[in-house]
């Protein structure tokens, strides 16, 4: 049997309600069994709860955000269609030594075949940070969804050095 499980990434930047839009119409068009959205932004309130995320009809939601000490920015969210067994993969998936990766991930069981981690991951674009990737995830079948904001002379006119991500 061949697993095929469509999953779909995006870069949000923010979820207003044009965004959210989109999203909606991508998923109805797509139809993929999970769908990534890093940097939601989804944020809390002023007193540390969490914001309700928007409301993506046939898919439930799972999401890590930006710790509340911190700011707004960045999170996870994923998203997964009705009908799909999956699992949320328990936080953290990241070392408190990378305060400044997001990460969020579920595990999907399908029919017939070994279960499936789905991992997005968002590396917030501070300059002057080491940039670290984590490539083990509990040595399991992983699909990596992810936002490294790297930077490399090559292909990025403002960084400096040729050798190292900066």
């Amino acid at each position: 049997d061949v697993l095929t499980l469509r999953i779909v990434q995006l870069i949000c930047n923010g979820l207003d309600s044009a965004m959210v839009a989109e999203v909606n119409r991508g998923l109805h068009e797509q139809m993929p069994h999970v769908a990534v959205l890093l940097e939601p932004k989804l944020g809390r309130t002023t007193d540390g709860k969490q914001l309700a995320p928007p409301r993506f009809p046939g898919y439930a939601a799972h999401r890590v955000d930006r710790p509340f000490h911190r700011d707004r920015g960045g999170g996870v969210l994923v998203l997964v269609a009705d009908g799909v067994q999956w699992q949320a993969l328990e936080a953290p998936l990241v070392p408190e030594s990378l305060p400044h990766v997001d990460a969020a991930g579920v595990r999907i069981f399908p029919e017939n075949a070994k279960p499936v981690d789905i991992i997005g991951v968002y590396n917030q674009p501070t300059h002057g940070q080491e940039r670290l990737f984590i490539a083990d995830w509990r040595g399991s079948q992983a699909v990596g969804c992810a936002d490294l904001n790297l930077h490399h002379r090559s292909w990025d006119k403002d960084c400096a050095d040729s050798t190292v991500l900066c």
